[in-house]
């Protein structure tokens, strides 16, 4: 009796931990992505034109003449693709995977194929994101940045691209999110920025407050994937969270909106190794490069972000 009670609680717990696993794929995270984290959030707006849309199949969705209009999109360019979202890496997946021998030889059906690492980058679901299908087309894998001028290729949708010098700019109610998104991919996967890209996403991070859905989203990622976006908790605690009508303020958001701890309390993450340090009795504590301090306000804080404790700490 007792080994098969025994038996039954190991197999909830596996069960549970199963269902809770990291995507192992690009398709598994999307589905995720439908199911736990967007699922309400087809009548609030793609993050690139603010365009509603009505779900289809597992992870699809469609928007129609009426919501194209609704939101200014204009969807004369590439028609289909304008008329459905698309699941957009903001780190484009090209961009990520081409130091992988796979990627050089084959392209990313071969990657797919054959590397778990490249299937479990491209499935991190931080990076992933519904847009309209005719934008994630245009922006390819172009860099983020500023483009002179405001001209409207789609519609009212403020998204430029500058085809030239291989550029998009999203508008600004994104920036802070893609930029946030970059630093963490970035670190995360230890891919190179560029001094100029590090310098753009780190401006636009100071610039552009957390909302309150970009909380939620990280926290509904968190709790599917494992792990949080250490820049949207950091950003968060450091500055007031902008309200947005997209969801109600949950208790993860007010908790970030506390006053900052005093320097006794704080414990000190380095988003290049991943472990967090202690005032006392983390003889490294000190030693972090500015550009690697992450924050936070307790120990269960840091653990909940993804990070370790230092094996050196005493």
């Amino acid at each position: 009796m007792f080994k098969r009670i025994s038996f039954a609680i190991f197999l909830a717990v596996f069960v549970h931990n199963l269902a809770n696993a990291a995507p192992a794929n690009f398709d598994q995270a999307k589905t995720l992505l439908r199911q736990h984290v967007y699922f309400d959030q087809n009548t609030q707006g793609d993050l690139y034109c603010r365009c509603q849309w009505d779900w289809r199949g597992r992870s699809g969705g469609s928007i129609s003449s009426q919501n194209a209009a609704a939101c200014g999109l204009d969807q004369s360019y590439q028609p289909t693709r304008a008329q459905r979202t698309e699941w957009e890496h903001v780190f484009a997946a090209s961009n990520a995977a081409n130091h992988f021998p796979c990627w050089r030889e084959d392209g990313r059906g071969n990657c797919q194929k054959t590397n778990p690492t490249f299937n479990a980058m491209e499935a991190d679901m931080h990076n992933l994101t519904p847009v309209v299908g005719s934008l994630n087309a245009v922006r390819s894998n172009y860099k983020w940045g500023l483009i002179p001028g405001e001209a409207r290729e789609f519609g009212r949708c403020d998204f430029e691209v500058d085809r030239a010098q291989r550029v998009a700019e999203p508008p600004e109610s994104a920036r802070g999110m893609i930029a946030r998104i970059k630093l963490y991919f970035a670190d995360r996967y230890n891919i190179r920025l560029s001094s100029q890209q590090r310098q753009l996403f780190q401006s636009w991070n100071a610039i552009h407050p957390v909302t309150d859905w970009e909380l939620e989203r990280d926290r509904r990622i968190a709790k599917y994937q494992g792990w949080h976006n250490p820049y949207v908790l950091e950003r968060a605690r450091l500055g007031t969270v902008s309200p947005s009508n997209n969801v109600p303020q949950s208790t993860d958001v007010q908790a970030h909106q506390t006053a900052p701890p005093t320097d006794t309390e704080v414990v000190r993450g380095n988003r290049r190794s991943g472990v967090y340090h202690l005032a006392s009795g983390c003889p490294s504590y000190h030693s972090i490069s500015n550009a690697n301090i992450v924050e936070f306000d307790n120990e269960s804080n840091a653990i909940e972000a993804g990070f370790r404790k230092a094996g050196n700490c005493r």
